[in-house]
């Protein structure tokens, strides 16, 4: 795509989302630019992690009320590379 459009560049948004802007765009208004697209993007990715997890609750519910003697074994699902990625995001 940036070859069809050689005035478009792209950013990474927290290493892994691609944000494509044109160049005349002023570093301000990139910088807003980029802070709203962050948002929206922990929004999104928040909501989906958050219906997954409340699937996980349900299924575990169900499996309580109706299964004797069920063990849930507990996962960790952030690591610390996870929160220092997350922390140099931002700073």
């Amino acid at each position: 795509m940036l070859k069809l459009y050689s005035d478009l560049r792209e950013v990474k948004l927290f290493g892994a989302y691609k944000y494509y802007y044109h160049e005349s765009l002023s570093q301000a208004d990139l910088n807003v630019s980029l802070v709203f697209k962050q948002n929206y993007v922990r929004q999104m990715k928040g909501r989906h992690n958050r219906v997954g997890h409340n699937w996980e609750a349900c299924v575990e519910w169900f499996i309580d009320k109706y299964t004797c003697e069920a063990v849930f074994q507990k996962q960790k699902h952030r690591t610390e590379e996870m929160d220092k990625a997350y922390n140099v995001a931002f700073d």
